[in-house]
């Protein structure tokens, strides 16, 4: 299973006609920070004949629905055909999402006021977008002896502007991977 970054900065490659439409940028996250929604791209280069852009207060926001992906692979994500990559600006506008970028490398603590880490990473199904575990981080030195530590999505949480506060349930379910 993928993690965010690894996919940040790979091609985004139309099936159809071997053409790459942009770069992922960015990941939208649903609410309930349990899957995946969209990934954000650079702007694409679509041909004149692909009509499918629509102009939204000259901030145009351009990816794919995680539904309109084909396959995730190591080096590339891939999607059917050009129209998959389309502005997303009207999606975005709703309060129902979080941006990858705004939620990783926050520390994270319970509501009783245990830290437990900090939010390195997120792991998810590359076929359904479901968020399986976050990886958490106690700093490289305790990364590299013992590894990063892994917990699955809490229920329940909150997403501050500085924190993730989670359950103080959730501090027994914080595992080492082995």
């Amino acid at each position: 299973m993928p993690n965010l970054r690894s996919l940040f900065g790979l091609p985004v490659l139309s099936v159809d006609l071997g053409r790459q439409l942009g770069k992922v940028e960015e990941f939208i996250i649903d609410s309930q920070m349990t899957e995946l929604k969209a990934l954000l791209t650079t702007k694409p280069d679509f041909s004149q004949d692909c009509q499918n852009i629509l102009e939204t207060d000259g901030q145009n926001l351009f990816g794919a629905l995680f539904t309109n992906l084909f396959r995730i692979g190591p080096d590339a994500v891939m999607v059917r055909n050009e129209r998959a990559v389309e502005d997303l600006s009207l999606f975005c506008r709703t309060d129902c999402f979080y941006y990858s970028s705004r939620l990783l490398d926050k520390p994270i603590y319970t509501n009783t006021g245990f830290s437990l880490g900090v939010l390195a990473d997120i792991v998810f199904d590359e076929t359904t977008g479901e968020i399986y575990t976050y990886q958490i981080s106690d700093g490289i030195f305790f990364d590299i002896l013992y590894g990063r530590r892994l917990m699955p999505p809490p229920k329940a949480q909150v997403v501050g502007a500085d924190m993730l506060i989670v359950p103080d349930a959730m501090e027994k379910l914080v595992y080492y991977v082995d």
